[in-house]
């Protein structure tokens, strides 16, 4: 029993460390690349979003394949991994839950963009003139599933946070960072303060998740019985 869940823990763990590189490369691509023409930002001029959007398919294919589809199955990983380690408690079965709900989320969102930006694109190229429309219609559902706020992530933390303290099965930095992030990320429901805490939340979440990834890979099995 305990070699299984060592190796649970351990795939959980690797799966943290990617999920957190992925949140690390999103923020590296979108400043990189993204940023001049405002991608996304539908504020911003709509039509130089399009063209950028025909001209780099593929890079935008792979920006939004990795950040939702990558982040979202190493998620769900990362959650097994933890559930092993957590204590079995209606808070650790409550953090699961949010934990594949937001998986769920990202994972749609991740469908949603890749598949919907294909079909602007060849909207664009036969009716151009309903190309807009359809791309600001479709930014709004994609950033509704898994972009425009991080609520659900940040539940999830706060609910791993409360769930490890009843154990201590998780180190008090991974803890107490587990809260703060997860604070931030719950702020981003509110306009005024999306801003700040996305970034926080991103920051943080990097740090987080390779942090925790790591202890779950290297340090969590140890502490099974």
């Amino acid at each position: 029993m305990k070699l299984c869940f060592s190796s649970r823990e351990r795939t959980g763990g690797l799966a943290g460390i990617l999920a957190g590189l992925t949140f690390l490369f999103g923020m590296v691509f979108y400043l990189a690349l993204l940023t001049e023409v405002q991608f996304g930002n539908l504020s911003a001029d709509i039509t130089s979003q399009l063209i950028y959007l025909q001209g780099h398919s593929g890079f935008l294919y792979t920006w939004y394949f990795v950040i939702y589809l990558v982040f979202g199955f190493a998620l769900l990983n990362m959650q097994f991994g933890l559930s092993a380690l957590l204590p079995r408690t209606t808070l650790s079965q409550a953090a699961s839950l949010a934990a594949y709900l937001w998986a769920g989320l990202v994972i749609s969102a991740g469908l949603v963009a890749t598949v919907g930006h294909n079909m602007v694109i060849t909207l664009a190229q036969a009716h151009p003139e309903l190309a807009p429309g359809a791309f600001v219609s479709l930014h709004i559902v994609v950033n509704g599933l898994g972009g425009g706020n991080e609520l659900v992530g940040g539940v999830w933390l706060i609910l791993v946070f409360f769930a490890s303290r009843q154990k201590q099965s998780l180190p008090e930095a991974i803890q107490w960072s587990a809260l703060l992030v997860g604070f931030a990320g719950t702020a981003t429901a509110l306009p005024q303060l999306a801003g700040f805490c996305g970034a926080v939340f991103g920051l943080g979440g990097i740090l987080w998740f390779v942090a925790t990834g790591m202890h779950l890979a290297f340090n969590g099995a140890g502490q099974t019985s």
